[in-house]
């Protein structure tokens, strides 16, 4: 009986497991630490009620449904984040960040992220490669400008 209820236990994720992704999930999202932690903190309230169907990642969908809704209403700072990536994140349109973060921060695959986004595994698809895209342009014109700008300054001196 003590095994079937240890069990049982160690299937359900816990908040320390939850908290990382959900943190990360709203930091990439939002750009602002502080509110990400507030917004990941009321999830994690919130989702001691929510039941539901579980993704791979151990999150239910309604949980995930949940981040994303309050993650679609909050509005960050105006100010750039110092992370390169949280940046290019950013500059994507709403359902493309979103797509994204779902697939590559929590690390959904893509017919979870589709349920989770209500929308087509094609259409999860195609936002997921645009974003990824998109990022990767944007990563790869700041580290080249980076690049430029240190020759510079070296041969200044």
């Amino acid at each position: 009986m003590y095994s079937s209820k240890q069990s049982a236990s160690s299937e359900a994720p816990s908040y320390s497991d939850l908290a990382p992704r959900l943190l990360r999930f709203f930091q990439l999202l939002i750009g602002e630490q502080a509110l990400a932690e507030r917004l990941a903190i009321e999830t994690l309230v919130e989702g001691t009620a929510l039941g539901g169907a579980g993704l791979s990642n151990g999150m239910s969908v309604a949980l995930v449904q949940c981040a994303v809704k309050k993650a679609r209403a909050a509005t960050g700072s105006s100010a750039p984040s110092p992370d390169k990536l949280v940046r290019a994140v950013r500059s994507l349109p709403l359902s493309q960040r979103v797509a994204v973060v779902l697939f590559r921060g929590l690390g959904l695959p893509l017919d979870e992220v589709a349920t989770v986004t209500a929308t087509s595994v094609r259409q999860a698809r195609r936002l997921c490669a645009d974003g990824l895209l998109a990022i990767h342009h944007s990563l790869t014109v700041v580290d080249t400008k980076c690049d430029s700008t240190a020759g510079k300054q070296t041969g200044e001196f």
